[in-house]
Order: structure tokens, then C-alpha cells, then sequence
């Protein structure tokens, strides 16, 4: 598989498949090294991704190698356009593009390291609702995705919206206790 990537990333070699090879590299191999493979052939080559595929493709490879890189691909994400001209990618691409790095870091195994990293990012105001707006919309899958949006409301100083989700909770759980007990102080200092 090495030498194939060594192969396609040769300066004089230019295949006009790129799609395909990101495929073979990310879905067909059981090499665990094919997603570094397949960024290293795109930082290689410099392959014009200007598919909704492509650009697909290659975040994935980003977001199984390196979370902040993955971050920084979907905030500079550029599309091809007639004539060569460079121009931004439509908001839905890089929405897309940003739920499926926020997916894939909640899918991540404890001590969830990737995720971690995800939030220690600097999130533009968009980028904030989305993320906040795609965990209240997936809330319902368990609740990993209710706990990270509470902590997030805690670490952004949101108090008032982590007291009204643990507010309405049963009192039982004696982490959410400790919360609420928390936030009850932090609301009286402020």
C-alpha cells in the first residue's frame, strides 16, 4: 500500500482519479495506516478536491489522523471554480463537513482524547451554534451528547442554560447535584 501511495504522489505523475483512490485507500484497505496514507497523498499531490465526495473523503482521512487538522480543512475548505478561480465552499459543505468531525469525536473510545481536542478549539460563533445545535438534535441518542452539552454551557460560562438542562432532571443523580449545587452558587455571584 506504501509504495502504491509513493507511487501516485511522484511530482510527474498526475492521475485524474483522485475520488478513487481516496476510496480504495479509506474504504478497501485493512492497512491501519490508510487514512495517513491518503492525506499524505492529497498533501502530496495537491489534487483538486471539488466533489462534495472528495472533500468528504479527505476529512475523513483528517479526522482519523488529526482532529485539529480536520478542524482547520473545514474552516478553509475551498471548492474549484470555472476557470481556475478559488472561491469558498458553500455553508452546507462545511456545515456538513464540521457535524461529521463533531460525530466522529463523540464516537471516539473513553478517555475520548479526539473529543477533548475538539473542544479545546476555537470555535467561531457558527461553528458554536452548529455544535451546540447538532448535540441538542442528537441529545436523544444517549447521553453522552447531553452530558458534553452541559459541560460545554459550564467551560463557555453559559450558566443559565446548564442550570435550565439539569433543572427539569431528576434529582437523584448525585453528579447532577453537584452541578445544580454549583451552578445555585455561581448564579449568586454573578
Amino acid at each position: 500500500m506504501k509504495d502504491a501511495v509513493q507511487a501516485f504522489s511522484y511530482p510527474q505523475v498526475y492521475p485524474g482519479y483522485t475520488d478513487k483512490i481516496l476510496s480504495t485507500l479509506l474504504k478497501h484497505s485493512d492497512d491501519p495506516r490508510a487514512a495517513q496514507l491518503a492525506v499524505l497523498y492529497v498533501d502530496a499531490t495537491g489534487p483538486v478536491l471539488d466533489s462534495t465526495d472528495k472533500m468528504t473523503m479527505y476529512m475523513e482521512a483528517l479526522i482519523r489522523t488529526d482532529v485539529a487538522s480536520a478542524f482547520r480543512y473545514q474552516v478553509s475548505v475551498v471548492c474549484s471554480g470555472v476557470a481556475n478561480e478559488q472561491r469558498t465552499a458553500p455553508e452546507s459543505i462545511r456545515r456538513d463537513l464540521f457535524i461529521s468531525l463533531i460525530d466522529s469525536t463523540l464516537q471516539d473510545p473513553p478517555p475520548r482524547s479526539r473529543l477533548q481536542r475538539l473542544l479545546s478549539l476555537p470555535l467561531s460563533a457558527l461553528e458554536t451554534d452548529i455544535f451546540v445545535d447538532h448535540l441538542k438534535a442528537t441529545g436523544g441518542d444517549g447521553e453522552l451528547s447531553k452530558d458534553i452539552l452541559l459541560l460545554w454551557n459550564i467551560q463557555t460560562a453559559r450558566f443559565s442554560e446548564a442550570r435550565n438542562m439539569i433543572s427539569g432532571e431528576s434529582h437523584a443523580d448525585e453528579k447532577q447535584r453537584v452541578i445544580r449545587d454549583g451552578l445555585e452558587k455561581v448564579k449568586l455571584s454573578i
